[in-house]
């Protein structure tokens, strides 16, 4: 059954504003509105994740009788320059698979919480894997470390608790 629905002819959707091209000449950091071609002021769409950059060719309209809105990033000058994705918004991505991939270097910094869950979490290092921290905090319900060389703990005081069986095995015990 194919049911069509008829707008009035009085009812029609806003026209897109007319679209213009410039370049980034500056940026103000007081009201942190990008300048265009030296004249408009125009701030970023909310979907415009790249950070403009002094030098690109930009894509904006007239949203409202003063207000100009970066739409898009057509071209930048630089292209040796890195692109850095901003925005004052919370980020959420949703999907089924997520996969970053970065030739050198990968780094992850928030100022205060770095969160990780998951079923099974698989870390590994090549060459280093090192763990720095005032306090550090390991849980288990059980828990096995390995290694094919030396394996030094070194503290100022240590204790060794358990419920019921301490054992030290080797060839050779050097208690002191």
């Amino acid at each position: 059954m194919k049911t069509q629905f008829k707008l009035s002819n009085y009812v029609k959707p806003t026209p897109m504003p007319e679209a213009f091209c410039g370049d980034i000449s500056g940026f103000d950091e007081q009201t942190g509105l990008w300048e265009i071609d030296h004249y408009f002021f125009a701030q970023v769409a909310v979907s415009l994740f790249v950070k403009p950059a002094v030098g690109d060719k930009v894509s904006f309209i007239l949203l409202d009788a003063k207000t100009y809105i970066i739409q898009q990033i057509l071209a930048r000058n630089i292209p040796s320059s890195s692109i850095t994705f901003q925005t004052d918004k919370d980020v959420c991505w949703v999907a089924p698979n997520v996969s970053i991939q970065v030739q050198d270097e990968l780094e992850l910094v928030a100022l205060n919480k770095v969160s990780m869950l998951g079923e099974n979490i698989v870390c590994s290092a090549q060459a280093s894997l090192i763990q720095q921290a005032e306090n550090l905090i390991m849980q288990a319900t059980q828990l096995s470390a390995t290694a094919d060389g030396v394996m030094n703990l070194t503290g100022k005081q240590q204790m060794l608790i358990a419920e019921e069986d301490v054992r030290i095995d080797g060839n050779r015990i050097n208690m002191g």
